[in-house]
């Protein structure tokens, strides 16, 4: 199994806080604190400033991507008449 390195580990802990069903409707400023809180415990230093900027670079890049994914659903969406749902 490969090896995470730090920042890996906080970009997973920051998408496990924003992926959370329990978080789904907290503010902003709760999920940072949450986040603040898992890093903390397993023992990394908490940089506010890097990560309130990964988070809103994860949300965008979230964003963005499934934007992309629905655009090109919809132009191949006539590949897809007929299938069945799983």
């Amino acid at each position: 199994m490969v090896e995470l390195t730090e920042r890996e580990q906080r970009i997973i802990h920051a998408m496990n806080i924003m992926n959370n069903p329990a978080y789904k409707n907290a503010p902003f400023d709760l999920k940072t604190r949450a986040l603040q809180a898992v890093l903390l415990s397993a023992g990394y230093k908490w940089n506010e400033h890097e990560m309130t900027d990964l988070m809103w670079a994860i949300g965008a890049e979230i964003k963005s991507a499934n934007e992309h994914a629905l655009k090109m659903l919809d132009k191949y969406k006539d590949h897809f008449k007929g299938l069945d749902h799983p």
